[in-house]
């Protein structure tokens, strides 16, 4: 049985660009939950459509994060005796188990759904570093929340997430997330244009967002 809701935002957006491109678009929901948090998704992929639902304990610490290709699989992440594990499902098989990993730090940081990244704006501090688990990146390390100056004058705080991505945050609202080494952005529509001019300048050479694909097979 799910938590009640206690509160629930308005439905927003996030656009997602690949080297200046626009591969995408996540339209969601975040909701207060009486343990904790859940955000509800629905996303355009590279053409493909999704739908996605992340659960987190009060802490922002994620219980799960569920994606789904509507009528052709399901894809389930969570943690299990200190193991991060992933398993896919396809209509009428059974679910099936296509990673399991420890714990830990990984050096990468998966982009599909971005959303999942809300949590950082929640977690953040002005005064100290925080170590959170957050799925798709497990263990990460945000450093303190400092507050800029956008070129149009606004002011938001920036968060450096494990010394790789920038995320910019207006108090626990998700506004921009970006990936400079892979030349990936995500902006709310109306941070585009200070966006793009974040990532004018990434480079070209590794593009990589992060893929979702359903699993090829599963047991007859």
């Amino acid at each position: 049985m799910l938590p009640d809701t206690v509160a629930k935002t308005p439905k927003q957006q996030l656009d997602i660009y690949l080297l200046g491109e626009q591969i995408g678009t996540e339209t969601f929901t975040v909701a207060k939950q009486t343990d904790g948090y859940r955000i509800d998704l629905e996303a355009e992929w590279k053409g493909e459509r999704w739908t996605a639902r992340y659960d987190a304990k009060e802490d922002w610490t994620t219980r799960e994060l569920t994606i789904e290709k509507p009528q052709e699989c399901k894809l389930r992440m969570f943690e299990t005796g200190g193991y991060m594990q992933q398993t896919g499902q396809r209509p009428g098989k059974p679910e099936i188990v296509l990673t399991r990993e420890p714990m830990g730090p990984i050096g990468w940081f998966a982009m599909r759904p971005v959303i999942s990244q809300h949590a950082v704006c929640f977690r953040a501090s002005r005064d100290q570093a925080v170590t959170m688990m957050n799925f798709p990146a497990f263990h990460v390390e945000l450093a303190p929340r400092v507050e800029v100056t956008l070129s149009d004058g606004r002011i938001v705080d920036k968060v450096r997430v494990d010394d790789l991505i920038d995320v910019f945050c207006k108090g626990n609202e998700l506004l921009i997330v970006h990936y400079a080494t892979h030349g990936f952005l995500a902006v709310r529509p109306d941070y585009a244009v200070i966006g793009k001019e974040l990532a004018k300048n990434d480079p070209k050479g590794e593009p990589w967002a992060g893929e979702l694909a359903c699993p090829e097979r599963s047991p007859k």
